[in-house]
């Protein structure tokens, strides 16, 4: 029998991911890579955070805000905070809050 839970998980691993990636560019050294995180996180949320974010599992608007956050970070202190935030859990202990209702169970 099909189980849909096992289905999605690795889409949803995916997305998370895709976050992942972004929220580490962020902090990247390379300012190409950083300046491109910082043009996709954007000044106003996009649609395309809005969709990646929930096809993560989480939700849009407290991610956004934690990224806006970061971005206002000085960009030599970005590395270090990410670095912590990143030592144990995939995404930053913050995101924990961010998960959709249906994902909270």
């Amino acid at each position: 029998m099909h189980e849909p839970r096992k289905t999605i998980e690795p889409a949803r691993d995916l997305w998370v991911s895709v976050l992942i990636i972004a929220i580490r560019d962020l902090a990247a050294s390379a300012e190409r890579e950083r300046e491109e995180a910082e043009r996709w996180v954007g000044a106003y949320m996009s649609q395309e955070f809005q969709t990646v974010a929930r096809y993560a599992g989480l939700e849009p608007d407290p991610i956004w805000h934690w990224c806006r956050k970061l971005i206002a970070m000085p960009k030599e202190d970005r590395r270090s905070f990410i670095k912590e935030r990143f030592r144990t859990d995939p995404l930053p202990r913050e995101t924990r809050e961010f998960q959709t209702s249906s994902e909270r169970k």
